[in-house]
Order: structure tokens, then C-alpha cells, then sequence
């Protein structure tokens, strides 16, 4: 099982460090949201279906949370990484890959279980995300710095080698970040609920968490809506409880 939660957590770290360089480093082809971000981990994983619906509620969350001028967002992409994969791991470990149910429900009822757990668990460690995405930046800064004083001074250095260098750090930090959550995160979650039967306990959880997506997205379409936004993370938090009770 340990082997299993590290070989996971590397996979899901190299495509997300992959995944983020569309972020701010490269490309900008969106292929960092979580709509798209969180299949492709379902798809790595093996459960592109649930990647699916995490990507698409995940979505709403963030829709409104852009980097603007010197703002820094919460990472949405290793965010969505981390749940999609750490979702995706609950419903791999509670046996509900595979069974005489029909795919859809045992899917559905896998994400149900799944989703709000691994969305309340990988909140506070954003932080570790965003931590890195503010390190890489200063130091992307200091690498374009350099770069002007050395043309200014008439060296010949090369550009080109000088932005393969911020995309290598970029990466670098991503993934290093997604490893170092993943790792335990993965292997405590194939341990603790290795068959646990959750399933549709949580069923409230999730529709919370679908009130908080659209508070989100409604927040982003009109202006001091906040009040939306706690009363569906109140509802959430309460939801998980009551599951537990």
C-alpha cells in the first residue's frame, strides 16, 4: 500500500507541475483549471469520471480568483490536483472501483463520499502551494534582473536559456510542493479508509459543496455576495459532522 501511495503521488506530481507551468509560466492555454486539470488526474488515476465532476465543482470554487497585477491566488491547479487525486485514492480505497453496482452509482456514490472530505482536507494545506507559487515568482524575478543587467552591460548571454530556466523552476516547485502533500495525504487516505463505509452519509457535504461552487460563481458575476459564501461553507462543515455523528 505505501508503494502504491508513492508511485500515485509521483505520477500526480509530475503531470501537476506539468499542468501549472499553463498557469502564469507558459503556454496560457487553460489547461491549468480545474476542469481540466482534475480529469487528467482522474484519467492518470484511472477514474477519469470522477475527475470529472471534481474538476467541474472545483471550477465554480475558483472561477472568480484570478492573478491580477501583484495578487497571488489560492494555486488552484495543485489544489485541484491534490483533490482530484486524493478523492480519487478514497474511492479506489472504499472499494468502490469495482462491484455488481453499475459504474455510474458506484462512482457516484464514491465522489459523494469522497469529494468534501478531500476538499475540507487540502484547504489549509494550499498554503504549502502558495508558498511556492510566491517563492518561484521572487525568483523568477532575480533570473529576469540578471538577464537585464547582463544585456545592459553588453554580455551575451542567452535569453532563451534564461526563460527555460524560469520554466524549469517553475516545475521544479510545483511538483516538489505536490509531492511532499500527496505523499502522506495519499497514503493516509488508502489507510483510513480502506473500507470504510461512508457512501451516502456525506451525500449533504456534496451538495453543499455545489451551493458553495455557485455562491462562488455568483460572487464573481456581482459584487458583496459574501454572505452566500460562508453560510455554504457553514452548511459543509455541518454536513461533514453530521456524517460522522
Amino acid at each position: 500500500m505505501t508503494a502504491e501511495a508513492l508511485y500515485d503521488a509521483f505520477k500526480v506530481s509530475l503531470a501537476g507541475g506539468l499542468l501549472s507551468l499553463d498557469r502564469t509560466a507558459a503556454l496560457q492555454t487553460m489547461v491549468s483549471r480545474p476542469i481540466v486539470a482534475a480529469p487528467v488526474i482522474g484519467y492518470i488515476l484511472g477514474n477519469p469520471s470522477a475527475g470529472l465532476i471534481v474538476g467541474a465543482m472545483l471550477e465554480l470554487i475558483f472561477i472568480g480568483d484570478a492573478p491580477v497585477g501583484r495578487y497571488i491566488p489560492v494555486h488552484e491547479t495543485d489544489l485541484s490536483v491534490m483533490v482530484a487525486a486524493m478523492t480519487i485514492t478514497i474511492i479506489d480505497a472504499m472499494g468502490l472501483n469495482s462491484g455488481v453496482e453499475s459504474g455510474r452509482r458506484l462512482i457516484a456514490a464514491g465522489v459523494v463520499a469522497a469529494l468534501p472530505l478531500s476538499l475540507v482536507a487540502m484547504l489549509p494545506l494550499s498554503r504549502v502551494f502558495h508558498l511556492a507559487d510566491t517563492f518561484t515568482r521572487r525568483a523568477n524575478l532575480r533570473f529576469f534582473n540578471s538577464a537585464q543587467g547582463a544585456v545592459e552591460n553588453g554580455v551575451r548571454i542567452s535569453l532563451t536559456m534564461e526563460n527555460l530556466k524560469g520554466l524549469a523552476l517553475f516545475f521544479t516547485t510545483n511538483a516538489l510542493a505536490l509531492f511532499l502533500v500527496s505523499a502522506p495525504a495519499l497514503f493516509l487516505s488508502r489507510l483510513i479508509f480502506s473500507r470504510t463505509g461512508l457512501h451516502w452519509r456525506l451525500l449533504p457535504a456534496f451538495a453543499w459543496c455545489a451551493v458553495l461552487g455557485m455562491a462562488v460563481a455568483l460572487n464573481a458575476v456581482y459584487t458583496d455576495k459574501r454572505g452566500a459564501l460562508v453560510f455554504a461553507a457553514s452548511g459543509i462543515a455541518a454536513a461533514i459532522a453530521f456524517a460522522f455523528l
